[in-house]
């Protein structure tokens, strides 16, 4: 699986370098910026790029896309930094062998690596998603993925540097952010507010908090119980925005 670490480690730690950045110009300029940057995550980066397209429809196949809809969410995965082949490869692992050794991300496995460091030297750690792999367009994407990022970031800083820095940078700060502490390691660990619906061979938990911060993957039990259902929730009270998105879009 073509990947590269370092380039990977330096895109993280752009982003979390954006994110203080962002905090003080926050404090000393202008507090406006962080209202257009969490935008910009939740709905581009976070809905559409990771929980739509990375998870739910590349690595669980929840719901079927036509042929421009599929190179759309293809796309829109970019803004993540991490290709929907690397995603899916990581993310099938997890599903796999959740909480034991073999998980890429576990919290078992240290909760430092699970929240901030699980995304380093991904290619020794996982089998890359074959199915994936054989797609074109996905392939292309996959190998270009840094080329693509490195020209989309120019071409925003000769617009407005602000835009380089708290949108697009830090909108991959807030991703690795989300996925590391939220998806990797809370989701696995008892919280106040959390509870199961099911028995499940792993750690997975809902939050009644998180899951309306995380719109709709907080509901992390039920997701580990029916991985391939595009709406995780399952019972009453439980609202998954981003299923709602795809049932009204994609469904």
């Amino acid at each position: 699986m073509h990947y590269n670490p370092t380039l990977s480690r330096l895109l993280q730690l752009a982003g979390y370098a954006s994110l203080f950045f962002l905090l003080y110009w926050t404090v000393a300029e202008d507090w406006t910026w962080i209202i257009y940057s969490l935008l910009y995550y939740k709905i581009v980066v976070g809905l559409f790029g990771n929980q739509i397209a990375q998870h739910r429809y590349f690595s669980h196949k929840s719901f079927k896309a036509t042929p421009l809809v599929h190179k759309l969410l293809a796309i829109v995965s970019c803004t993540t930094a991490i290709s929907p082949i690397v995603y899916a490869s990581v993310h099938r692992q997890h599903h796999k062998y959740s909480d034991t050794i073999k998980d890429a991300h576990s919290p078992n496995n240290g909760f430092i690596h699970s929240a901030f460091t699980w995304s380093w030297n991904m290619d020794k750690k996982v089998k890359p998603a074959i199915d994936l792999m054989r797609d074109e367009f996905l392939l292309i994407l996959h190998e270009n993925m840094y080329n693509i990022i490195i020209f989309g970031n120019i071409m925003l800083c000769l617009i407005d540097w602000r835009l380089s820095a708290f949108i697009f940078l830090a909108g991959i700060g807030w991703n690795y952010l989300h996925m590391g502490l939220f998806r990797s390691a809370l989701f696995h660990m008892r919280l106040p507010g959390s509870y199961k619906n099911f028995d499940v061979a792993d750690d997975s938990w809902n939050n009644k908090y998180l899951q309306i911060l995380d719109i709709g993957e907080g509901l992390h039990n039920n997701h580990h119980k029916y991985p391939s259902k595009y709406n995780q929730a399952t019972a009453p009270g439980e609202f998954d925005l981003a299923g709602w998105v795809v049932k009204k879009l994609f469904i």
